[in-house]
Parts: structure tokens; C-alpha cells; sequence
């Protein structure tokens, strides 16, 4: 529909997704050739928003955007923002212009080198435009579709401290991402991760009583009970850390563990929290790998993994299946620069009471959805908790905008603890 449009120098290639409060297209700068990832961002939602009314939304975005640009070939030419102002924006100037929120936020961690970089904002009477590096994949196509990390154990662990460490750089700048899932997490042709979409983010130190909102998958249980009203108030962070839980199970075992982990909704989540050794036999993890997703999937926030202990142990951990090409698995060292000043750690505490083997009664249930669920990732991609802001896929730009990696892998052979292998 927009094909062929021009917002100042870059022309509309495709759509690349779209969801409630914003839609993402593929756009090549014509002065420099380089391709970048342009979302645009409905700036009249904030009473929508409150309403949960992303139907009306994503209508009122579709009529802007028609309005902006009528017909193939349309070029217009908006103003550039200031981003350092974006940045600097304060909670009450937030409160004010709501829809810069996500901007903002993204601008306070975007300099980190696994997190999507932010160019230009461009404005229009009724919608901003992002424009951010493109990649060209997400993590869940890698997992699913292409299976890119069945039997690779180093590109796991690569992959997941990447995403540790974007994540521990937002949280030390008061941020928590809230939307962790593999479409929200990008890869570069050289398996480099790029966390992307801060609509969700928050600044809030401990979760708001009546907000629920996030993928079902990946929300952490604390997440979820704010619907039943048996709110308790927890730290914002904490969540972030059961969606890495999450995904480390995706990454090895291309699985989720449940549909969402809510005590009476989700009968597999129900035995997992009365018998937590189910795991072992419904993944085909390791006891090694179990005894860690133990100190992260801990159902009272404080008393899970933090990110910091999280990498090491990851980083060390011999094994994440019972069998196959991920029974065995190198340790590899990360360098960490600049990025943690926290020393503070968490109580781990890893101690569940068990069931009778609530295991037979899922595994002879009638219900099949039950067993499918544990089973596959085959779910809807654009699924998102009470309707809320869909993923987007962002990308790669040009070299003038490449980064440094705050942290470096490297594979430590078992023959020579003197050589190192690049990873």
C-alpha cells in the first residue's frame, strides 16, 4: 500500500510487520544505498491505550498514514527531531507526550551494542517514524524455521549472554524491557543479537496493581496474577529475568514450557509449581541445565537468578540436553566492559515441595492442547496479552553506524586452556 512512498530520503521498499500502535517498513536510503527498518507510531493513542482499544489504533494509523501518504510515489519531507531532547525527556514531560515513551526509552539504551540503534525521528502532525538499523531475521525464525541453533551449543550461549548483557545495561539505567520474546530479539548475518521494541518498557521500579500486559509465553507468573487482584508489589526487573528463563528453554529445546504461566489456567504450569522435576521429563534437559533453570523459573521474583551470576553460569555450563549435540557443550568467557558497576546479588533459593508425579496426569490427559504446548513453539507470532503493542522488526544500517561489542566471546579449548577460538 505505501510501496514506492517517500518519507525525506528513504523510500518505502515493504511492509515488514505491523501490529495495535505501529507498523514497521523496510526503507533504502537513496543517498546512501544503505537499507534501515522505519516504524511508525500512532502519537493520539494515549486514550486508546488506556482503553486496551488496539483495533482502534491500528485503524486510526492506517487513516494517518493514508492521509500522509495517498498514493505510490508520494514523497513528503517531515521535520528531524532532536533525540538528545527525546532522550532527556523527564516522567513528567512523558506523562504529557505519552508516545514518545518508547522513543525515549530506547534512547537511553541504544548505544549498548545489542540493542537496535536508533538514527532519526522524523514527525508528522499525527505520526512519528523511527528510523532504526534493519535486520533482516528474528529469533524465532532462526529457532523454528531454520532450527539454526539445534546443535550448537556455543552460538546458544553466545546468543543468550548477548541478551543478558543488553538486558543488565537497561536495568542498571532504571529500565525493564517487559516484552522479552524471540521476535522482539534480532540477528545480524554473523549471529550477533539486537533486542528491539521498547513499547512495552517501563521506568516503574515495581510492578503497577491492574497493568497485565506482555506475551503470554514469556510473562512471568507475577505478571499474570495481577489479573485475579492478588497483586503484590515486586520489583519491575524481575520479570524480565523469567522471560530469559524462557528463552534459554526455546533456544535448546525449540519449546515452550507452557502457554502462560498461571496456576489455573495452564495445567502443565500447575504441576510445574506443585512438582518442579516434571521439566526433566517433559524437555529433554540436562540436570545440569535443570538445577539452573531452577534459580531463574523461581515463582517469588526475589528470590531469582540475577544477571550477572546468570552469564557466568551459563557461560560454564557443561551440557543443556540429556543426549545428542547439545549433551556436551564447552564453556566459553565473556569480557564484560563497562557495563555492570551492581555487585549486589540475589537469595537463590531453588527449593520447590513435590507432587506425586503429576507428570502420568498430564501425559495420559484427554486434553491434547496440554501436551502440544509443551511440546512446539508453534504459535502465533503477533499474539500479544490484552491486545497490546506487537512486535517489529528492525535492522541493519550502514558501517558508519556500526558499534563496538560490549562483550566479547571466546571458546575455551579443552586440549589448550591458552588458545582461544573467536566466537
Amino acid at each position: 500500500m505505501f510501496e514506492k512512498c517517500t518519507i525525506n530520503n528513504y523510500k518505502i521498499i515493504k511492509t515488514l510487520g505491523s501490529g495495535a500502535y505501529g507498523i514497521v517498513f523496510l526503507a533504502v536510503d537513496m543517498e546512501t544505498g544503505n537499507e534501515y527498518a522505519i516504524k511508525a507510531i500512532l502519537k493520539t493513542r494515549n486514550t486508546l491505550y488506556l482503553n486496551n482499544d488496539g483495533n482502534k489504533c491500528s485503524d486510526l494509523l492506517q487513516k494517518y498514514l493514508l492521509r500522509l501518504l495517498p498514493s505510490p510515489n508520494t514523497s513528503v519531507n517531515l521535520a528531524c527531531l532532536d533525540l538528545d531532547m527525546i532522550r532527556d525527556m523527564n516522567q513528567e514531560e512523558l506523562l504529557h507526550l505519552p508516545y514518545f515513551k518508547e522513543l525515549s526509552l530506547q534512547l537511553k539504551v541504544h548505544r549498548h551494542a545489542n540493542i537496535v540503534t536508533i538514527h532519526e525521528v522524523l514527525d508528522s502532525n499525527y505520526i512519528s517514524f523511527m528510523i532504526m538499523d534493519y535486520y533482516g531475521r528474528d529469533l524465532f525464525t532462526s529457532i523454528v524455521d531454520e532450527q539454526h541453533f539445534a546443535n550448537d551449543g556455543i552460538l546458544i550461549k553466545k546468543v543468550f549472554l548477548q541478551l543478558c548483557s543488553a538486558l543488565q545495561y537497561c536495568h542498571e539505567r532504571g529500565i525493564s524491557h517487559c516484552d522479552i520474546k524471540p521476535e522482539n530479539l534480532l540477528l545480524d548475518d554473523d549471529n550477533n543479537l539486537y533486542v528491539c521494541d521498547f513499547g512495552l518498557s517501563s521506568t516503574d521500579k515495581n510492578l503497577k496493581p491492574g497493568i497485565s500486559v506482555g506475551s503470554p509465553y514469556y510473562m512471568a507468573p507475577e505478571r499474570l496474577s495481577i489479573i485475579d487482584k492478588t497483586f503484590i508489589e515486586y520489583p519491575t526487573t524481575k520479570s524480565d529475568i523469567w522471560s530469559l528463563g524462557i528463552i534459554l528453554i526455546n533456544l535448546a529445546c525449540m519449546r515452550n514450557p507452557w502457554l502462560k504461566a498461571h496456576h489455573r489456567d495452564d495445567k502443565t504450569f500447575h504441576h510445574f509449581i506443585e512438582s518442579p522435576r516434571i521439566l526433566l521429563k517433559l524437555l529433554p534437559i540436562s540436570e545440569s541445565f535443570y538445577q539452573l533453570l531452577m534459580e531463574v523459573l523461581q515463582i517469588s521474583p526475589l528470590e531469582r537468578k540475577d544477571i550477572h551470576n546468570l552469564m557466568y553460569d551459563v557461560s560454564n555450563l557443561s551440557s543443556f540436553t540429556c543426549e545428542g549435540p547439545l549433551n556436551k557443550v564447552d564453556p566459553i568467557i565473556y569480557e564484560e566492559i563497562s557495563v555492570s558497576n551492581d555487585s549486589n546479588t540475589d537469595t537463590i533459593n531453588g527449593a520447590f515441595l513435590g507432587a506425586n508425579d503429576p507428570i502420568e496426569a498430564i501425559l495420559s490427559s484427554d486434553n491434547n492442547e496440554s501436551y502440544q504446548t509443551i511440546f512446539d513453539m508453534n504459535y502465533e507470532k503477533t499474539e500479544n496479552y490484552y491486545g497490546t503493542t506487537q512486535s517489529a522488526c528492525t535492522s541493519e544500517g550502514s558501517e558508519s553506524f556500526l558499534k563496538k561489542c560490549d562483550v566479547t566471546f571466546t571458546l575455551s579449548s579443552q586440549q589448550n586452556p591458552h588458545e582461544y577460538i573467536n566466537v
